[in-house]
């Protein structure tokens, strides 16, 4: 697959194409151009969370396999800021599904406000530890690059609190 003289724009469509169609090849290719090509990694986040709210349910199947994958991979660095997995996982799709579908039976399990800010916010911690794994940085120097961040402190303190 060519993916010289492709703009930005265009390899972000077709990395939210390769997520829907399932074709893991071209969607490493095309993540790997991307960060290659020093695409934030909120612009990728973004254009994967607008295909996973368009996509609909298989492939918010797919997505939840490979974050259930990422969290076993990452465990120490993804316990710094998740404190119980199953529950997050659970807050995470009823939310979705909730907002998404506006089912009547997930009304009061859904996440709202601070909650619903602190899951956003997880969720994006996940992506990023996600692509520095990728990307090959060794687990340990994660979690100590993760321990350092102001940010991630100040998120592991509200996570604590909730």
């Amino acid at each position: 697959m060519k993916l010289e003289n492709i703009t930005e724009l265009e390899l972000l469509a077709l990395l939210s194409a390769a997520s829907v169609l399932r074709k893991q090849k071209q969607f490493e290719l095309i993540l790997e151009r991307l960060l290659t090509n020093k695409c934030s990694v909120k612009k990728i986040y973004e254009s994967l969370l607008q295909t996973y709210l368009f996509a609909g349910f298989p492939s918010a199947l797919i997505s939840l396999k490979r974050l259930n994958e990422i969290i076993e991979k990452l465990g120490d660095v993804v316990d710094y800021l998740i404190i119980n997995r199953p529950l997050f996982i659970e807050d995470v799709v009823n939310t979705r599904n909730f907002l998404t579908h506006y089912d009547k039976s997930l009304e009061g399990k859904e996440k709202n406000g601070h909650e619903l800010y602190l899951i956003c916010e997880q969720l994006e911690f996940l992506v990023e530890v996600c692509f520095l794994s990728e990307i090959g940085m060794p687990v340990d120097k994660i979690k100590a690059l993760v321990k350092r961040n102001k940010k991630y402190k100040y998120l592991a303190e509200n996570v604590r609190k909730a």
